[in-house]
């Protein structure tokens, strides 16, 4: 599937524009905003915007093909300690995360299968673990119905290994639980749902079915 516009902010700002008036378009880098290569539409304006189920435009990541933008649904865990790092970064009952983890695997089964509806192949499941200053553990899993098929793997410090197995939705929200506390309390976690674009201005304009596919996560995008 293809978008006409240049980059993941342009194409944010046309989602806003024509689909999600209500979202704010952020920067990840508030301080180069226009090298910025990760965009979210989030339901808050404020640099905390992390803490919330938000949707996500990237084009960056090792798993990306050079001249594709990842399109979907983002979640965040935060670090359950202080540290180095900002006192916002630490995760307190406000984040979604916690709210995310109680959702059984079949409604999130059910909302995959409505954003799988409107493109014209599977979804992405990716999944980044990282301590600050590390090298960021990655696992992408290509999504058709409750079946998982790995699609990329980077192993980092190997904290994603059991998740980097699942083989559907129900052992992948098992071992994601198991992750939680604990095991990741020095981890930050970003999970995404949705798919790749490629970005070519003499291609077809998609946007349409973007949006599509990213509506049936809208009832997870809210303050």
């Amino acid at each position: 599937m293809n978008l006409p516009q240049a980059s993941a902010q342009s194409v944010a700002r046309e989602l806003k524009k024509r689909h999600f008036p209500g979202q704010h378009v952020l920067p990840y880098n508030r301080f180069s905003v226009e090298n910025s290569t990760h965009w979210w539409l989030s339901p808050t304006g404020d640099k905390g915007a992390f803490r919330y189920g938000k949707y996500i435009l990237t084009t960056d990541g090792g798993w990306l093909k050079e001249g594709t933008l990842f399109c979907g649904w983002n979640i965040e865990k935060g670090m359950l300690h202080s540290g180095s790092w900002p006192a916002s970064n630490v995760m307190n009952k406000s984040w979604h995360w916690h709210k995310f983890l109680l959702v059984a695997n079949e409604p999130l089964v059910q909302m995959m299968d409505e954003a799988r509806a409107a493109t014209d192949g599977d979804l992405q499941l990716v999944v980044c673990a990282g301590m600050p200053g590390a090298e960021t553990a990655t696992v992408v899993m290509s999504v058709n119905g409750s079946r998982l098929k790995p699609a990329a793997y980077q192993a980092s410090d190997g904290i994603l290994v059991d998740l980097a197995r699942s083989a559907d939705m129900a052992t992948f929200v098992d071992a994601l639980r198991k992750l939680d506390g604990a095991p990741t309390a020095w981890h930050w976690i970003d999970i995404r749902i949705g798919q790749a674009f490629t970005l070519d201005r003499n291609g077809p304009d998609q946007l349409d079915d973007c949006a599509r596919m990213l509506k049936p996560f809208q009832r997870w995008v809210h303050s």
